[in-house]
């Protein structure tokens, strides 16, 4: 079964396999570019993560000046974790990425 990410589809990349469908043993490398593994799968779900919105306050509210100290904050109410999973249905090949806030370096 062959599935293309709609993401990717000026991707040159996306076109080039001609192989037909093949079957690998759980854990073995199939050898071949552009194989499904979870480091694929993972990436997808990372391009598939949407953070939701939040509000962002600065102070002054108005317009900034150089060398003049401005505060940036978040709506803490807003930042928790994030998660998409991304599967290959029928192989029980899956992968799941989490966004999640921390705070920013003091």
């Amino acid at each position: 079964m062959a599935v293309k990410n709609p993401e990717m589809k000026d991707d040159p990349a996306a076109n080039a396999c001609t192989r037909d469908p093949f079957c690998v043993d759980n854990g073995e490398n199939p050898g071949v570019p552009q194989a499904i593994d979870t480091e694929t799968l993972a990436g997808l779900a990372h391009q598939r993560t949407v953070v939701p919105p939040t509000r962002v306050s600065l102070a002054p509210n108005a317009r900034s000046t150089v060398n003049a100290p401005t505060w940036v904050w978040l709506d803490k109410g807003a930042l928790k974790p994030v998660s998409v999973t991304a599967s290959l249905p029928g192989t029980g090949l899956w992968a799941t990425t989490t966004a999640k806030p921390t705070a920013a370096p003091s």
